[in-house]
């Protein structure tokens, strides 16, 4: 269980992902607690991604080719109330969410989802 102490109130996640398949929903990175379930859920094809109890659908924003590789990140901030993501370093997508904390004490996993 990694401390995610120091990312309770902001975090910003960035990789480099190879696009496998266009079909179901393949998660490149989650973060989920005993207590909330799923809090965070990339997904590589942007028509599913999660963030505190909200789904986004994102696949209008940006189409990535099969086999192709991309650069993703996804960024939270509470002292903004901001949910960004960003394709190869352009903005794709922003709007207000949660004031929240992330709860600590969560499973991580990259490369996929928690179920």
């Amino acid at each position: 269980t990694p401390d995610m102490t120091p990312f309770q109130n902001a975090l910003t996640v960035c990789a480099w992902i190879r696009k496998r398949n266009s079909g179901a929903y393949p998660t490149w990175f989650s973060y989920s607690t005993s207590s909330t379930g799923r809090d965070i859920k990339i997904t590589d094809n942007g028509n599913y991604i999660y963030m505190f109890g909200s789904y986004y659908d994102l696949s209008s924003k940006y189409t990535i080719s099969s086999g192709a590789w991309f650069h993703n990140c996804l960024s939270w901030d509470t002292s903004s109330n901001t949910f960004k993501i960003y394709i190869n370093g352009g903005l794709v997508y922003s709007t207000s969410t949660t004031s929240r904390s992330l709860y600590t004490g969560g499973t991580m996993l990259f490369g996929n989802e928690q179920d």
